[in-house]
């Protein structure tokens, strides 16, 4: 497409359906073309600002084709954004629980096989974990877009209420860590706090990503 960015954003909130958020959608399309340009002039030397935005903008698309994807977003609900995240992250808690009750019902060390893997390569564990609520982000996103993005961090603290609870009890030694023999060494649980406490900005980065880029319907 040819013309400015105002124009590009013009006929995008144009067509726009009125059920989003549309003050939101245009908003993260100006941040996004703004970044785009900043990194094409960075990676092109010899192009100027408006080479550059036309690049972006042809990148884009028509304003009015994205407009369209957001006609058959599905239904939002906080609910079901909540049940979701809650259903998952509770997998990951059931499976730990898991973990631990093969390690002390194994009566010798051979037996402790899938602990013994955990402990090795506790830092990539907790590096897939960290990208389980990247990807979540993510998902939602595409799934709702902006409607979503700017209450990922409410519908986060909900699903995280367990990770917390469990943080606070190693801390306090509530919950006993001899249970994580190896496992947990004082470096590596100051890492999993920070990392706990930046699971929800790393879900709405993702969130935002996936909003950029929503799927069409």
């Amino acid at each position: 497409m040819n013309g400015t960015k105002e124009e590009f954003l013009s006929v995008l909130r144009a067509h726009l359906p009125k059920h989003v958020d549309v003050d939101a959608i245009i908003e993260e399309f100006a941040c996004h073309i703004d970044e785009a340009c900043t990194a094409r002039l960075a990676d092109t030397e010899d192009e100027s600002d408006e080479e550059a935005l036309q690049y972006v903008l042809h990148q884009l698309g028509s304003p009015a084709a994205i407009a369209s994807q957001y006609r058959g977003v599905s239904s939002f609900s906080f609910l079901k954004c909540h049940m979701l995240l809650i259903c998952a992250n509770s997998l990951f808690f059931l499976m730990g629980i898991w973990l631990l009750y093969d390690k002390e019902s194994s009566s010798t060390a051979g037996e402790n096989i899938i602990w013994q893997v955990a402990v090795q390569y506790k830092e990539w564990m907790l590096l897939l974990y960290a990208s389980f609520w990247l990807l979540a982000g993510l998902y939602l996103g595409r799934r709702y877009g902006f409607r979503i993005y700017k209450g990922i961090r409410t519908i986060m603290w909900k699903p995280l209420l367990l990770n917390y609870a469990f943080m606070l009890g190693v801390l306090f030694q509530i919950v006993p860590w001899q249970w994580f023999s190896g496992l947990l060494t004082v470096p590596f649980v100051f890492v999993c706090i920070v990392a706990t406490l930046s699971f929800s900005r790393i879900a709405a980065l993702g969130c935002r990503w996936g909003a950029l880029h929503m799927k069409l319907e």
